[in-house]
């Protein structure tokens, strides 16, 4: 690039060209070179890099939390549901939380209207401990399953190997 000389005159002088200053000033560039374009392009693509991965764990966070969100009303409504029904937990499966039930000649509406899904797995499938406790060996390998619950108990958890301790 050319370094422009004083004035002279009225004149501006380019290297050895003399031009007028409102030419010399009406000659610039209006397009980006291929070198500028290709460093945005980079600046774009690092700033991304940076980026991206906070919205990849938001989004992990926000599973986490609504599956314990529904595993907390599900809890509340078995509870609801043993109130109701003389201490008794709905049985294996849970289906009955999504029917009217009967208990001592009393009706009761559904406490959901579907059994809510684990957001970590995609799942709502319930699956039965093999024992009275839901111990770790209940927990489906990854990706996980729904839930797990025990209808002896009334007690539920999330099926997934990470957090079936919620």
């Amino acid at each position: 690039m050319q370094v422009m000389a004083p004035m002279l005159k009225g004149r501006w002088s380019i290297g050895t060209l003399r031009v007028p200053y409102r030419e010399a000033m009406s000659h610039r560039r209006v397009a980006m070179t291929l070198i500028e374009v290709l460093l945005v392009v980079v600046i774009m693509a690092i700033l991304a890099s940076l980026i991206i991965p906070h919205f990849v764990e938001s989004t992990d966070e926000a599973k986490i939390s609504v599956a314990v969100s529904n595993l907390n009303e599900m809890r509340k409504q078995i509870e609801l549901f043993k109130v109701q029904h003389g201490g008794m937990p709905p049985a294996a499966g849970l289906l009955e939380l999504t029917q009217t039930t009967t208990y001592r000649g009393q009706t009761y509406s559904p406490y959901l209207t579907v059994l809510p899904e684990n957001t970590l797995s995609g799942s709502s499938a319930v699956k039965t401990p093999s024992g009275t406790v839901i111990v770790v060996g209940d927990v489906t390998p990854s990706p996980g399953g729904g839930w797990i619950y025990s209808a002896k108990t009334g007690e539920i958890r999330v099926d997934h190997p990470e957090h079936w301790e919620k």
